[in-house]
């Protein structure tokens, strides 16, 4: 609909209804602040969740004890031996002499032929490997006879082999290195019969005088916690030594503490307030993630008293007075390598049992505690238990004894799992958790994250709820301006409408009064 200004009134009315439905609008306009506002707290939590999960990620690589048992190993002759650390026990140390390599049976024929479509007129070929014999008595040509042997899965594969121009020898060779992977070749119709061109071979070493051998060249079952693989043979020593892999745990700690502090410098940049300037940051006063602030830099530096050490600190990780952490990777290292069972339990998921109780685990959801731990046989077979009076679940493993498990759900001792000697029953012991500053760190960031009902999340459903009831309060907003709007509309073009007729009416009596005026003067 098109309106047309002031035909009669000589009015702006597009501008006057503007500048009325400015006014009208303020209260949408405030509304839009608002939902801005709120849009912007939940991109700056959605900033705090990324280094919030960076932190826990670091934390998962430190919490159990099997991520403390990185090793590094070296070899004293890497040309000749090389080695790769995995992980284990520390302290490993081996010499010896490599007396000779692991090699796989190649075998040649005798007859050769002018190409891969050469026809083999009637020569077959059987295989013996693994106890196994395999005939191939239907290839037509060398080329059919070389897919056969391959297709069939003998652990023996073939090629060819060109001499020279115009002479091709067929060329068997096993899968795998050893003597115990050897093969034998019988032919039928060839000129002349297979020849062994590489007999198969163990790898042998010579350990203080003990002689060693093994079917392959890479070695995994010599020395705890590291592979070793045999390049060539050796005149004299090689030693390879295994240690623990005091680096990479420090690596993995100072991971951590960059993280957290990551985390804890976005929350303090969206939690700044600017006395001078009275300038507040998006989310100046906003419990929620100071409240996680605290539980990170608490998780990371409180003390651990199942430790000999008692505190990260001792450890190199100490809280600062601006509220940040700092790692000392020199006083790390002097702390682990004096006491790296102290150092490990400061940082690890652990806990000490009396009784007949062996601790297995705990969820992040467990609490610190003690725990007695109960279990009743039902006569049948299977058993009941309770941890702390809370009904667990029991499993009876091989052995006879049993994995009484908590429910990772659990509020409380959310996965806590020990195992009970096999034939005991009612009050079997108790089990004294304490997370160490990793495991207190993954329970941090998940109750931060998770996704039912982890800080975070709450705050981020809070601001999406809100965001929506703004955005509904602002489309009846513009639903009720458009109504507004048109009626100032109707209201002007009536105006409009009115003040033309009154001025056709004025014009009527002006011409009326001339017209009389005219005749009088007559």
């Amino acid at each position: 609909m098109s309106y047309i200004d002031g035909l009669a009134s000589g009015l702006d009315t597009t501008a006057i209804i503007r500048q009325l439905m400015q006014v009208e609008s303020i209260p949408k306009t405030r509304l839009q602040e608002r939902a801005k506002i709120a849009q912007a707290g939940l991109d700056a939590y959605a900033s705090v969740r990324s280094r919030i999960s960076s932190a826990r990620t670091a934390a998962n690589e430190l919490a159990s004890s099997t991520d403390w048992r990185g090793l590094t190993a070296t070899s004293s002759n890497p040309d000749a031996v090389s080695v790769s650390a995995g992980t284990g026990a520390p302290g490993n140390s081996l010499s010896f002499t490599v007396e000779s390599l692991a090699q796989a049976m190649q075998q040649s024929s005798g007859d050769s032929f002018a190409g891969l479509d050469a026809t083999l007129d009637g020569r077959t070929v059987s295989i013996t490997a693994d106890g196994t014999t395999h005939d191939f008595d239907t290839a037509g040509t060398l080329g059919e006879l070389v897919t056969q042997i391959n297709d069939a899965g003998v652990g023996v594969t073939a090629s060819t082999l060109q001499v020279t121009s115009g002479e091709h020898r067929l060329i068997l060779t096993a899968e795998e290195t050893g003597v115990d992977n050897a093969f034998s070749v019988t032919s039928t119709g060839w000129t002349d019969p297979f020849a062994i061109t590489r007999s198969a071979a163990d790898a042998q070493l010579d350990v203080g005088g003990i002689t060693v051998t093994r079917s392959t060249n890479t070695i995994d079952d010599l020395i705890e916690g590291a592979t070793i693989t045999l390049h060539a043979k050796t005149t004299s020593e090689v030693t390879i030594d295994v240690e623990r892999d005091v680096a990479g745990i420090s690596d993995k700690v100072a991971a951590m503490v960059d993280a957290v502090n990551g985390a804890l410098a976005e929350i303090d940049g969206l939690t700044d307030y600017d006395p001078e300037t009275n300038e507040r940051s998006i989310l100046t006063g906003d419990s929620t993630v100071r409240t996680v602030a605290r539980r990170l830099t608490s998780a990371l530096t409180g003390a651990v008293g199942q430790s000999a050490l008692g505190t990260p600190g001792l450890a190199g990780v100490e809280l600062q007075r601006d509220g940040t952490v700092t790692f000392d990777e020199a006083a790390f290292a002097a702390a682990y390598e004096s006491d790296p069972v102290a150092v490990e339990r400061l940082f690890v998921d652990g806990a000490e049992t009396t009784g007949d109780l062996t601790y297995v685990r705990a969820g992040w959801r467990a609490q610190p505690g003690s725990y007695a731990v109960e279990v009743t046989d039902n006569g049948d077979g299977t058993f009941a238990a309770t941890v702390d009076g809370e009904t667990a679940e029991v499993t009876v493993r091989d052995d006879g004894s049993l994995r009484v498990a908590m429910s990772t759900l659990h509020e409380r001792l959310g996965g806590l799992t020990v195992d009970v000697a096999a034939g005991q029953t009612g009050a079997v012991g108790t089990v004294d958790y304490e997370p160490g500053a990793a495991k207190r760190l993954t329970t941090a960031t998940n109750r931060a994250l998770d996704a039912v009902n982890g800080q975070l999340t709450t705050a981020e459903q809070s601001r999406e709820n809100r965001i929506k009831d703004l955005n509904r309060q602002i489309e009846a907003w513009d639903v009720r301006l458009e109504k507004r709007e048109a009626g100032l509309r109707r209201q002007y073009t009536a105006l409009e409408s009115m003040l033309g007729q009154l001025q056709n009416q004025s014009q009527w009596l002006t011409s009326q009064l001339a017209g009389l005026q005219a005749n009088y003067n007559q």
